[in-house]
């Protein structure tokens, strides 16, 4: 099923998950891949594209996990949390990305902060930190070969991520079979943050 939701907006969260809950029962399991980016100089940057960046980036992740949480907490559910980050929450680039690192950057650290609170109630929380990943945010970028290449060429791998790489992934952090990872960025790079 399909509920749509404003995730800069708590009450439109809130609605959702209740909503979500009728349909389905408690939550278990929240992945969040909502992320946006505005490339500008970092001495051009505008507070409107810095706060609309770090809004939806780092804002909204908290409030899906608070909204995830309560739900699992106040059905006693022992549950995960899992946001996709980037290599750039632990990065720099040679690109106008500052508003988008230091979103990432602060998601990277807010999921050591939630896990660490949230233990008490089993409630585990983890990051999935993909290299550039082909999506539609990005399909302009990558099908330039002018920044296609040099990028490929800077992971060891040799390309870029796909969907389908985060998959496997998602799963485990989700499943029993990771119940002692919480707190964790996991890069999915290629080699990147091996090599940088």
């Amino acid at each position: 099923m399909c509920v749509p939701a404003n995730v800069l907006q708590p009450d439109s969260v809130t609605a959702a998950v209740a909503q979500a809950e009728e349909a389905l029962g408690p939550i278990s399991v929240l992945i969040n891949t909502v992320g946006t980016h505005i490339e500008q100089p970092a001495e051009e940057v505008t507070m409107e594209a810095w706060d609309k960046v770090v809004n939806v980036n780092l804002r909204g992740a908290f409030v899906l996990s608070q909204a995830a949480a309560r739900s699992m907490i106040a059905h006693r559910v022992r549950g995960s949390i899992i946001h996709v980050t980037s290599v750039r929450s632990g990065l720099g680039i040679h690109r106008g990305y500052a508003a988008y690192c230091a979103s990432k950057g602060g998601l990277g650290v807010l999921i050591k902060q939630l896990a660490t609170e949230w233990a008490k109630y089993g409630i585990r929380v983890n990051g999935i930190a993909p290299t550039f990943t082909r999506t539609a945010l990005v399909a302009d970028y990558l099908n330039a070969p002018s920044f296609y290449e040099p990028l490929v060429a800077r992971i060891p791998l040799g390309r870029v991520a796909e969907t389908s790489d985060l998959v496997g992934l998602a799963v485990f952090l989700a499943s029993k079979a990771s119940s002692l990872i919480t707190g964790q960025n996991i890069f999915v790079d290629g080699g990147v943050t091996a090599s940088q």
